[in-house]
């Protein structure tokens, strides 16, 4: 499998077993993570080099996937979290609006069931109408969470569940300016 082997390759860890059968999934059906999340591993040079972050900061965001605003989604190694409890962070492709988007990687993968595209722009989040986009596929993702113990979220429950996360975590995008050179 090309995406666990790059995630090991460019982390030095499998990827959790839910992103590995995500990965596995998406692969074979040719599609998107709910709306548009493309899973694609960017290992520590690349937010180095992009975010200008430190060698050891660079380390703690492992990033799986990858949004068509060209950003990015990765899991926050927050100390003392293991890897299916990290939380889950938005790393704009503006350099702004950096933040935790979910507790952890199910609740994440939860969230893309909603249908919002680049579900990481909180700000557009506010008052959103959930209209679901290319409804086919982000139903048969969220068939697959279901298959695979995840519960998808939609409607009311997502600015809900991305505002806990946030208040769990707010302060990636402080320490996202901290380590930076």
């Amino acid at each position: 499998m090309p995406f666990d082997k790059d995630f090991r390759a460019a982390f030095g860890v499998k990827p959790p077993p839910l992103l590995s059968r995500l990965a596995t999934w998406s692969s074979a059906e040719q599609a998107y993570a709910g709306a548009d999340v493309e899973l694609r591993v960017h290992g520590p040079d690349h937010l180095a080099e992009l975010w200008d972050l430190d060698e050891g900061a660079a380390k703690k965001v492992l990033v799986f996937g990858h949004d068509p605003m060209d950003s990015d989604y990765g899991i926050w190694l927050t100390e003392g979290a293991a890897l299916e409890s990290a939380p889950i962070v938005y790393l704009n492709g503006e350099g702004c609006d950096n933040t935790v988007v979910a507790g952890n990687l199910g609740e994440f993968l939860g969230l893309l069931a909603s249908g919002f595209e680049c579900i990481g722009l909180l700000s557009e989040l506010r008052g959103a109408k959930w209209k679901k986009k290319k409804a086919k596929a982000v139903d048969a993702y969220a068939a697959w969470l279901v298959k695979n113990g995840v519960r998808p979220l939609e409607g009311a429950a997502v600015w809900p569940a991305i505002q806990a996360a946030v208040k769990a975590h707010p302060s990636f995008d402080e320490w996202l300016e901290k380590h930076r050179g």
